[in-house]
């Protein structure tokens, strides 16, 4: 099969529309994985004891810990579920007559 230069095989998928929805989604998701990260630290931190001023009880530094990380499991499962929906079905858009069957 004889390949011609100014060929390129990308321009058979259908671009991706970027709508704000798909970049508020991106924010929210950045913004619900940075507080995780932000609980995540502040428990550990607490756990450690290693500055007395920072110390909490148990209970309260164990909820804060299972809060990040419910935090960034929604953020990732969020993220997952946008991209899916922004990617579609995958086909290739080829136009018709290339499709015609021959025999």
């Amino acid at each position: 099969m004889k390949l011609s230069g100014d060929f390129d095989a990308r321009c058979l998928r259908s671009r991706p529309r970027r709508s704000w929805r798909s970049r508020m989604v991106g924010l929210f998701v950045l913004l619900l994985w940075l507080g995780g990260l932000a609980l995540l630290g502040v428990a550990t931190t607490s756990l450690s004891g290693v500055r007395s001023d920072v110390s909490a009880p148990v209970g309260v530094t164990l909820s804060l810990l299972l809060a990040g990380v419910l935090l960034i499991v929604c953020a990732l499962l969020l993220r997952r579920r946008a991209r899916r929906r922004q990617q579609g079905n995958g086909d290739l858009c080829l136009a018709p007559h290339l499709m015609r069957r021959h025999g």
